[in-house]
């Protein structure tokens, strides 16, 4: 389990791992698993009701309320679910800054967004308006933070990333955008996902061999859902396999 100093620290860890989530896939990093369950036995109000017999993952899905927000979910062991706000149990466990309890959650439309204590949520017709503001909010914190020095860099190519979710959303961009099956014609955006091959996977040089990578495409994961898409790396001598993004943007803001 992770330690945390601030509950800003704390709420900005829970809100990428939530934003880096693949919708309704277990969580499968073993670091992130006893976190969320140490966050639900200590910050919600109901851990036991929450818990039941026993959990059996953590999953991130859209809000049954609202699709333009995200949020954690148990499934336990009976296969009952429950969603709970993490930003109410972080600010139950270490009492949140105002500018974050305003923002009831996390960045609209990526995150999880109750307000009140998690009693309501977000009209629809307020969600343009909510993100530009956080937008606004946000930008002017990263200058701050970047004045002071205080920003852990990571440069992919000829990229630099600031925060987990920046990289996460530029890599999902790529993603969804690029055509199935062929490789990427973009010289820099090979460059950029060779670089988070290798930083980001423990077994890189294992699993690139000899041949190194010729190209990286976008194909749907045959194991998984029709429509989930996965990069590949292409090899030199033609042969490919899949690795997936989230887990290499993870080790990469460690």
């Amino acid at each position: 389990m992770m330690e945390f100093t601030t509950s800003r620290e704390m709420f900005q860890t829970f809100k990428g791992w939530m934003t880096g989530s693949y919708l309704n896939f277990p969580v499968v990093n073993q670091r992130i698993v006893p976190s969320l369950l140490d966050l639900v036995k200590k910050g919600h109000p109901e851990p036991h009701k929450m818990i039941g017999c026993g959990v059996d993952s953590f999953r991130v899905r859209n809000d049954t309320m609202c699709s333009h927000f995200r949020t954690f979910f148990i499934v336990r062991k009976d296969d009952s679910t429950a969603d709970f706000c993490f930003r109410t149990c972080v600010n139950n466990i270490l009492p949140l800054p105002e500018d974050l309890k305003d923002q009831g959650g996390g960045v609209v439309a990526v995150c999880a967004c109750h307000i009140e204590g998690g009693m309501g949520r977000l009209r629809a017709d307020r969600v343009a308006e909510e993100l530009e503001r956080l937008t606004r909010e946000q930008n002017a914190r990263l200058d701050e933070e970047e004045r002071m020095g205080r920003l852990n860099t990571v440069i992919l190519g000829s990229k630099k990333f600031y925060y987990s979710t920046h990289m996460y959303r530029y890599f999902y961009s790529l993603l969804m955008r690029s055509p199935l099956n062929q490789n990427l014609v973009e010289k820099h955006a090979h460059l950029i996902l060779l670089d988070l091959l290798k930083k980001g996977d423990p077994e890189s040089e294992k699993k690139i061999g000899s041949s190194g990578v010729e190209s990286f495409q976008v194909r749907i994961h045959p194991a998984y859902d029709s429509d989930l898409r996965s990069f590949y790396f292409v090899r030199g001598d033609g042969s490919m396999e899949d690795f997936c993004f989230i887990k290499c943007v993870i080790i990469s803001f460690p």
